[in-house]
């Protein structure tokens, strides 16, 4: 080899290192932040792949990326320094700054870029990529992986206490961690506040109430660190602690009475997890059972009783799984699902982790180590569930006289059968009733409805009544039969429906695309069943159900079915279907009841609405038929349904004003065609070969078959076709069913069944969730749904868990583990951070719904990891965490910063002093109230999503669409303009002017003012401003001067 070769090829191979090098460098450092950051909006793809290629620049392989955009050259390989590219990452191009709408890079990465184009950007990217290409450009688990060591997303660690040079903050660690940072920065500390203002800002940070003067008077006295300490104490034992507090918790799950959208429907019971909130912040109950609660409180085994009230308290958790918006007449329900869906997945993992899982449902979070297929689990898990109302009342409760009952209804039905039985069943009523003739003239028919007479009226009553008894599906109309002749006609018509009917309703059972026999237990067994009525097994017939009130005794009498009311009409019974697809002609139940409702809802859709979204409404005396659930079948074609059925209280939409209700049903089905009516009769009774061919055989019949039945009833051996044929001669008067007339000994048992009804209770409810069939979501590609992919297991984030969830439930149970586990680092750190935020004013996380990489960093976080850890320590207490942080030092300094302390700290990040801020809008409304002596909570009040309350919107009330635990404070005329002239400002100025005067009657108007200072800001007034109010009372009466001081700032704001 020659001497010029062997340079040569000394040359190549160090070209080829260095561009190894190069490419390396690329691949390890630039290429995964081009991916993460910069490939969405700077793509070579087309339009129709979804591509974007922002001003005109493609960064997804080398040609366009040295080719630049509208711009110009992006890079100048080489020259990092005028290379536009770096300008841009820098931030030092106003607009232009990348990435866009995203935190700035790191210093590392940023220096990372420059080293790469001083090395002459090595680009290995020579060819166009595909979409493929991009979409798997770089691990989702090398990103995950990156992400996760956001400090969020870390263990929390137990720092040690720090060691400070201010004594005053040494005695406790909260104290020693603010001073740390306040030596770091050489900021000094204020002294302690007034006693007044401190014990004004601690009752209306605990309370959102000013204090008792006599508070303050007691305080002054001695305001040492101990009296203090029982003042706090006092206030956490409060009742009102856990009306205030609860207000704060409403915010983070986004609390309405309503759904809002068009008729703004309402939401049933919710205030009922109001005051759940209330007892349970009062009581203390601890966090991680309270997180528990509100993911499947109805789940646990071991629920939280509560004694008093007789209810169970953690059932009432999952209700604001409840209180998402919803739209109204919905065209598109599997949309409207994800819509809904993806607000509960918001709120939950927002209020309880700090994070936006539902930002993940289109793509893989863009900042946070959160897939989309989070998304899609979590999806899974409220998918598996169905909206519906809950039981809370107790066990015992919900099983009072339960077992009495149903022996005492032994009884009762050996004494009705015997006595029906003994009774002379006279026909001949009916058979008159069958041949009544009313005379409605052509005439009289074409007037129109309103423009009738009375008698008119009575008339078309009595011809609509009539027509009903004719019906073909009972069997009157044979008593109208002209001759013997026209009777055997009509009798062998009847067989032969009899036959038909059968015979169709066999087929149609055949090829059926679902049908459920409820005479089967094994079919009843495929419903999701709740509720504590009799609807959870299989009646045989003869079954029948009591009045509890009213002048009759017998609801009805059955054939074999399922029945809520057999006990009592004022259980509750819930019964869902697994989910099916709308196909065939329609779906049909074959049912009856008194104000219970039945629907098909189409994804899961709660509302109901004639068009369509139709409910069907039971109504009392009613025979037997097949009832249609969905009237718009065709149009939810192909869609995803369930059927499900409610006692009247258990609606989730509608009316529910009937404490009383029931159901019976005995098949459904979907068919190509309606099932049709078996009528009822007494040929089925008293068989085929029966032959009447006169009027007097014809009565016989009906009588027979009666009596036939009823001993049938009596020894308990009693067929479907008899239980319906006694019924109907019940409804019809044939068996005497007026209580009032029957026996002694009947009359008497069955008064002593109503004394035991009586004491059955309507039992309580609460919003919540009903487990329903097991589902994982199938992932929207790009948040599409109408676009699925694969399968996603139900399961918690991955960047903590890869556990799947079993198929035994719909994963809310284990979800509520995963969530309080230690794995999971966010939980705790959440909550303390809030606590601090109401406490302080600001959170040490400032961004307290945001955890995450677009959130903000905590300004001590080594005493965010110490608060979370010894909020855990301490049994999850709330009053306990928030007592800490009260009796701090930080938290009694004074609010009036000193000059040196702004110029160095503006933001007062250090906590060097008090922030004064103003109160939220309940705190303010209720402070009126309190001033004007009125006993008043505005968190009590509903909270109507389409008319929300003028006063509190002024005040920044948020819109409870999300979580929100910090909110909006402005400052807007119309504030002031509710405070001046407002009704509320102004009534309660002159309760105020009231109160005082009488207080200080004779004693002149310095002590009118000095009343007045006392209860408005629990202080006394200085000189000057006794001298100002005497002033001003000289052209303006007393209420005047109340209601200017409730305008002023200090009235308004915490100091």
């Amino acid at each position: 080899m020659t001497k010029t070769s062997t340079l040569l090829s000394v040359l190549i191979c160090g070209g080829n290192l260095f561009a190894n090098q190069g490419y390396e460098f690329f691949e390890k450092n630039i290429r995964p932040v081009l991916a993460e950051s910069c490939y969405d909006c700077h793509n070579s793809l087309s339009k129709k792949e979804g591509g974007k290629k922002k001003s005109g620049l493609a960064l997804d392989w080398k040609e366009p990326f040295l080719k630049g955009g509208d711009m110009g050259d992006t890079l100048i390989p080489g020259n990092s320094k005028d290379s536009f590219l770096m300008a841009t990452i820098r931030h030092e191009e106003e607009d232009m700054e990348m990435p866009a709408k995203a935190p700035k890079l790191s210093p590392e990465v940023i220096a990372n870029f420059a080293k790469w184009i001083d090395m002459g950007a090595p680009d290995p990217r020579t060819t166009k990529p595909t979409k493929k290409d991009l979409e798997n450009a770089i691990p989702w688990s090398t990103v995950r992986d990156k992400r996760a060591k956001w400090w969020s997303f870390k263990e929390v660690e137990n720092h040690p206490v720090p060691k400070v040079k201010n004594t005053r903050f040494q005695k406790q660690p909260i104290d020693a961690f603010i001073a740390e940072k306040q030596e770091d920065n050489q900021l000094k500390p204020l002294g302690k506040a007034q006693p007044e203002t401190l014990i004004r800002r601690t009752s209306l940070v605990l309370l959102g109430l000013p204090p008792d003067y006599k508070d303050v008077l007691e305080f002054k006295k001695n305001p040492s660190q101990e009296n203090f300490e029982k003042y706090v104490d006092k206030l956490l034992s409060s009742p009102k602690f856990g009306e205030r507090w609860a207000r704060h918790w409403m915010d983070w799950y986004r609390f309405a009475n309503t759904h809002g959208s068009e008729g703004d429907p309402n939401i049933p019971y919710a205030g009922v997890y109001r005051d759940y909130l209330i007892r349970a912040l009062n009581e203390d109950i601890p966090y991680n059972q309270l997180l528990t609660e509100h993911i499947a409180g109805d789940l646990l085994k071991n629920p939280r009783i509560n004694k008093d009230l007789k209810i169970n308290e953690s059932a009432i958790g999952p209700a604001h799984f409840r209180m998402n918006p919803y739209g109204f007449g919905v065209t598109d329900a599997y949309a409207e699902q994800v819509t809904s869906t993806d607000n509960q997945i918001d709120v939950v993992s927002k209020a309880m982790l700090g994070i936006t899982v539902s930002c993940a449902r289109c793509h893989h979070h863009k900042f946070d180590p959160i897939s989309q297929d989070d998304f899609h689990r979590f999806f899974g898990i409220l998918d598996s569930t169905k909206m519906g109302n809950v039981l809370i009342s107790t066990p015992d409760q919900l099983e009072i006289n339960k077992k009495e009952i149903a022996e005492l209804k032994k009884e009762i039905h050996k004494e009705l059968a015997d006595y029906w039985i003994s009774q002379d069943h006279d026909f001949a009523a009916l058979h008159k009733r069958a041949n009544e003739v009313i005379d409605i003239t052509k005439e009289m028919r074409k007037i129109p409805h309103n423009k009738r007479t009375e008698e008119q009226q009575v008339l078309f009553d009595r011809d609509r009544e009539l027509r009903d008894f004719l019906n073909k599906s009972q069997t009157f109309y044979l008593f109208r039969a002209k001759n013997g002749k026209d009777l055997e006609n009509k009798i062998n018509g009847l067989r032969d429906e009899i036959k038909k009917n059968k015979s169709f309703n066999d087929e149609l059972r055949k090829s059926a695309d679902l049908y459920l026999d409820f005479r089967q237990q094994s079919d009843l067994d495929k419903l999701k069943i709740s509720g504590n009525s009799t609807a959870n097994k299989v009646s045989p017939s003869g079954s029948f159900a009591l009045f509890g009130e009213n002048e009759y005794a017998v609801n009805g009498i059955y054939p074999r079915g399922v029945y809520s009311h057999l006990i009592s009409d004022k259980h509750a019974a819930v019964l869902m279907t697994n989910n099916f697809r709308a196909t065939q002609k329609g779906m049909w139940l074959n049912g009856l009841g008194a104000h219970a409702n039945m629907k098909a809802p189409v994804r899961n859709y709660p509302l109901s609405h004639g068009l369509l979204h139709p409910t069907h409404e039971f109504h009392a005396n009613q025979n037997w038929k097949w009832n249609k659930p969905n009237h718009k079948w065709d149009y939810w074609r192909d869609e995803r349904l369930h059927f499900e059925i409610r006692t009247a209280k258990d609606a989730v939409h509608g009316r529910r004003n009937s404490d009383r209700s029931w159901f019976g049903m005995t098949e459904l089905i979907i068919a190509k065609e309606e099932p049709r009516v078996i009528p009822v009769n007494f040929i089925e009774v008293l068989g085929e070969d029966l032959e009447i061919s006169n009027q007097q055989q014809l009565m016989s019949a009906f009588k027979n078959a009666l009596k036939q039945s009823l001993q049938a009833w009596k020894q308990g051996t009693m067929t479907d076709a008899e239980a319906k044929y006694v019924d109907l001669m019940l409804k019809q008067g044939i068996l005497n069913n007026e209580l009032a007339s029957m026996p002694q000994r009947l009359q008497k048992i069955i008064n002593k069944y109503r004394e035991l009804e009586k004491e059955i209770i309507i039992p309580k409810r609460a919003p919540g969730l009903h487990e329903s069939e097991v589902l994982n979501s199938k992932l929207f590609v790009r948040g599409d749904h109408k676009k699925e992919s694969h399968e996603v297991p139900r399961s918690f984030l991955e960047v903590f868990s890869d556990k799947e969830y079993t198929s035994e439930n719909s994963g809310r149970l284990q979800l509520a583990k995963d969530i309080t586990s230690d794995t999971n680092p966010l939980k705790s750190r959440v909550l303390v951070n809030r606590l601090w935020n109401y406490v302080f004013g600001n959170g040490i996380v400032p961004s307290t719904d945001n955890f995450g990489l677009l959130g903000k960093k905590p300004t001590h976080p080594e005493l965010l990891d110490y608060l979370a850890l010894d909020f855990e320590k301490n049994n999850w207490s709330i009053k306990t965490a928030i007592r800490k942080m009260m009796i701090s030092e930080t938290f009694q300094l004074s609010s009036e910063p000193s000059q040196e302390n702004l110029d160095q700290d503006i933001t007062n990040t250090y906590l060097s002093y008090y922030t004064p801020r103003r109160l939220d809008a309940e705190a303010i409304k209720d402070s009126l109230h309190f001033v004007g002596t009125k006993n008043y909570r505005s968190m009590r009040h509903d909270i109507i999503r389409n008319r929300l309350d003028k006063f509190n919107e002024s005040f920044d009330f948020p819109v409870p669409m999300t979580t929100m635990s910090k909110r909006n404070i402005t400052n807007v005329p119309a504030q002031a303009l509710l405070l001046m002239n407002g009704p509320i400002a102004k009534n309660m100025s002159n309760h105020l002017t009231g109160h005082v005067e009488n207080r200080t009657k004779g004693k002149g108007p310095e002590a009118f003012i000095i009343g007045l200072y006392k209860r408005l800001y629990a202080r006394n007034p200085e000189q000057a401003e006794i001298a100002a109010c005497l002033e001003y009372l000289k052209n303006h009466k007393n209420n005047e001067l109340a209601l200017a001081l409730l305008n002023s700032k200090e009235f308004i704001y915490v100091y």
